[in-house]
């Protein structure tokens, strides 16, 4: 809202696959060694099914974006004295009538930003998960997790049969898209529940610009296929290259689906 509104929409980005990383890994970045933030370390063997799965990756997802809107607060705490927009400030009448920088309390909507990054490639893993351990057996998450961690080394075949069987996000296939939908639309609900420092609310994005390749440098392979250092999926769309993404999951998914996004990326 032009001379109203000031929203830092390039606050934070959340990365969705190195929280299922993170997961497998029992906090620890497979890539730089480092040890991140996770909710919970868990026995991946005592894991008994998806379902249990699935719910506890939706646990650290929520998770990582409320540390992510905690950090965006902290940022915030320090823009307007430490990095006033005086130039920007003056341009906006909220600003003037109030007297208050932009990054601090000067507009009417001080709204901030998380954006969620490679949708599509999580959620390809997942279904990778769900077909390769718990419903054909194929390999256990311990075992999975190894594979990842020598970059599918010495696992061509098991990496074709990913590629040519597992359903992926995009190509109008139910069981991939449906999950992505009701993920996408629980992340969104979660994320505009949040409030920031300045007194706006937190906006949910998927759009990536440059980030999903910049992520995807120190994300290591993914049960999807993906190698490791290769690109995320770009913004809201398919993660190999697929036409579609989001914006037909939101006509599919009838009116329920969330339609404050600002950004997906296509």
């Amino acid at each position: 809202i032009c001379g109203k509104e000031f929203s830092n929409t390039e606050a934070m980005r959340i990365n969705w696959c190195k929280t299922l990383e993170l997961m497998l890994n029992g906090g620890r970045c497979p890539v730089t060694g480092k040890e991140l933030f996770l909710r919970e370390k868990r026995n991946l063997d005592e894991i008994t099914s998806f379902d249990e799965f699935l719910e506890w990756y939706r646990e650290e997802l929520r998770h990582a974006t409320k540390v992510g809107a905690e950090l965006c607060n902290l940022m915030d705490r320090s823009f307007a004295e430490e990095y006033p927009s005086t130039l920007l400030s003056v341009t906006l009448q909220d600003c003037i009538d109030r007297l208050e920088d932009c990054g601090a309390k000067g507009c009417r909507y001080c709204n901030s930003a998380i954006n969620h990054t490679g949708i599509a490639s999580a959620v390809d893993s997942l279904a990778a998960i769900r077909e390769l351990v718990y419903e054909k057996k194929m390999l256990t998450l311990t075992q999975l997790r190894d594979v990842l961690n020598r970059n599918f080394e010495g696992d061509g075949e098991l990496l074709s049969y990913i590629k040519e069987n597992v359903p992926a996000f995009g190509n109008d296939l139910p069981e991939a898209d449906e999950p992505a939908a009701d993920l996408v639309n629980e992340m969104a609900q979660y994320t505009q529940s949040m409030r920031n420092e300045r007194g706006g609310n937190f906006m949910a994005g998927f759009y990536s610009v440059y980030h999903h390749a910049a992520m995807g440098r120190l994300t290591g392979a993914l049960p999807s296929g993906r190698e490791k250092g290769e690109a995320l999926s770009n913004g809201s769309r398919g993660g190999s290259g697929q036409s579609g993404g989001c914006d037909r999951v939101c006509a599919e998914d009838g009116p329920d689906q969330i339609c404050q996004w600002y950004g997906t990326g296509h």
